[in-house]
């Protein structure tokens, strides 16, 4: 009788923790608010042909930009380090993770740096 209970208890307390989780990254990385969210969610439908539900969507976004700016080495929150280290629940097809690498995760330009070597002249 009392383990039926602590798995049903065990299950209420993950699901309340992920849902912090969740609400936490969500002030991150969309500091403009909800309208921002939707936003993104819509771009990522359209570059997926709707192929997915927003809260998959929302969770490949999540995790993808959330471990791109947040250096899990000095978090001090262990939670998010646990949640943004679970595989995402969707995989995206190949042209789609290019967009979506192109249009949401910026890494920063490296400008002066000749590809051969050294430090390009004029640049």
């Amino acid at each position: 009788m009392l383990v039926p209970l602590f798995l049903y208890v065990r299950k209420g307390y993950m699901a309340a923790r992920r849902n912090k989780v969740i609400a936490t990254l969500q002030s991150i990385l969309f500091p403009e608010g909800d309208n921002q969210k939707t936003d993104t969610i819509e771009d990522m439908m359209q570059l997926t042909s709707n192929r997915f539900t927003t809260d998959q969507l929302l969770d490949y976004y999540l995790k993808i930009k959330g471990l791109q700016l947040l250096d899990l080495n000095t978090m001090k929150d262990e939670s998010i380090c646990k949640f943004l280290m679970e595989p995402t629940i969707i995989r995206l097809r190949y042209d789609e993770l290019v967009l979506f690498y192109e249009k949401f995760i910026n890494y920063p330009q490296v400008h002066g740096l000749n590809a051969v070597g050294g430090i390009a002249k004029g640049v």
